[in-house]
C-alpha cells in the first residue's frame, strides 16, 4: 500500500475531466476493493490472501491510460504557463485562442 500511494496516490490534473478519470479508474477503484476485502472479513495487510488479492487488483490497474493523464497533466500545467505568460506581456488573444482549439 505504501508503494501504491507512493505511486499513483498524488495525481493532479488541471484537467477535471482527468482527475475524475483517475478517481474512477485508479485511486476509487483501489479503495473501493480494499472496502470490500474488509466487508468480506479479508484483512488485505496481514492476511497472505489479501495481499495476493491487492497485488492481482492492483496488476490490473490501467497503467498507460495513467501515463498518459500523467502526460496531459504536465502538456496542461505547461500550458497553463504559457498562456499566463502572454496574458501577462499583453500578446494573448482569447479568440484566437478559441479559433484555436476549436470552439
Amino acid at each position: 500500500m505504501k508503494e501504491f500511494n507512493k505511486e499513483y496516490g498524488d495525481f493532479l490534473s488541471p484537467i477535471q475531466s482527468d482527475m475524475d478519470w483517475y478517481e474512477k479508474n485508479v485511486s476509487g477503484r483501489i479503495r473501493g476493493f480494499i472496502d470490500d476485502l474488509y466487508n468480506r472479513g479479508i484483512d488485505p495487510l496481514r492476511s497472505s490472501e489479501g495481499r495476493a488479492a491487492v497485488t492481482r487488483e492492483l496488476a490490473r490497474l490501467p497503467i498507460q491510460q495513467v501515463a498518459q493523464k500523467r502526460q496531459a497533466a504536465e502538456s496542461a500545467r505547461e500550458y497553463i504557463k504559457n498562456r499566463d505568460a502572454l496574458i501577462k506581456a499583453g500578446m494573448w488573444d482569447e479568440d484566437y485562442e478559441r479559433h484555436m482549439l476549436g470552439g
